[in-house]
């Protein structure tokens, strides 16, 4: 759809304020294939137009990003009633018409032209991957997801049993740092695509919240441990040693930090941590 967007930086306008032309032209035509906006503790307002040809029965509309904070959908049904559905991912996941890891919204009583709008507010990344799917292709793209999802946490379970019975056997802490450093990157990617949400902790909204900062955090210590441990940093490189664990004692921080400041603060910190760690592993390997 050709989606039209405004910023809305006080985060005041309510839906009945879009039945005003003045504001409706203050709305920009979205110009990238998927409206991003970085960063961002700014409410965005959505909308767009539809006309059907055929029943909207059998149509989905679906919001590929698990992790906004609040999403509000208004439409107007085939019975000239507005209609306002919330999720997000800090509302309970059996408040969502689908038990599924993104946004999904019936448009099964849609009436057959008019105008669609979403509020999104959320104080991490502002995206919004907007489609529109007839269910059989939906569900045809979602088995496709989902297998290589399970391919992906089968390597990484046997990444974690493999060096376990290895840490075991040899009695070397570097393997468990490297098992510590697997978990936080698997865990991080469940988070991310909302599957964690789906399926490990759906009661748990606050949990969900803070979770993706958190294992970004987690998984700074964990290669920061490994590569103290495995090029044995202590004594052939002192200096790179002191780096390393001023990464760790800053990730502990922000694990801490995580449950009191916004995601929008923790997760640039965080994401810093991860890049000057991510360099001098590199760097570190080569010298």
């Amino acid at each position: 759809p050709h989606i039209q967007y405004l910023e809305d930086k006080s985060g005041n306008l309510l839906f009945e304020d879009m039945g005003n032309p003045e504001i409706l032209t203050r709305f920009q035509l979205n110009q990238k294939e998927i409206p991003s906006f970085g960063i961002t503790d700014a409410t965005y307002w959505f909308f767009f137009e539809y006309e059907f040809i055929n029943k909207t029965e059998g149509y989905l509309l679906e919001i590929e990003y698990p992790l906004l904070d609040e999403v509000t959908f208004f439409y107007t049904n085939n019975q000239d009633e507005l209609i306002q559905k919330v999720v997000g991912d800090t509302f309970p996941f059996a408040q969502r018409e689908f038990e599924h890891r993104n946004f999904l919204f019936s448009l099964r009583d849609l009436k057959w032209k008019g105008k669609i709008f979403f509020k999104i507010r959320t104080s991490g990344s502002m995206q919004v991957p907007i489609s529109i799917h007839k269910q059989k292709y939906f569900l045809e793209k979602d088995q496709k997801f989902l297998a290589l999802q399970m391919i992906f946490l089968g390597i990484m379970g046997a990444m974690i049993l493999y060096n376990t019975l290895l840490g075991f056997s040899l009695k070397d802490k570097t393997y468990f740092f490297y098992i510590f450093y697997v978990v936080s990157v698997t865990l991080f990617e469940t988070s991310l695509n909302g599957i964690s949400y789906q399926f490990f902790w759906k009661n748990f909204t606050y949990w969900n919240a803070v979770s993706i900062p958190i294992f970004v955090s987690l998984s700074n210590i964990g290669i920061s441990a490994f590569i103290i441990s495995f090029l044995k940093l202590k004594n052939n490189l002192p200096f790179l040693n002191k780096v390393f664990r001023l990464i760790i004692v800053s990730s502990i921080i922000c694990v801490l930090l995580s449950f009191f400041v916004s995601d929008s603060k923790i997760i640039k910190l965080a994401m810093l941590f991860t890049a000057i760690s991510s360099l001098l592993s590199i760097f570190s390997a080569f010298l």
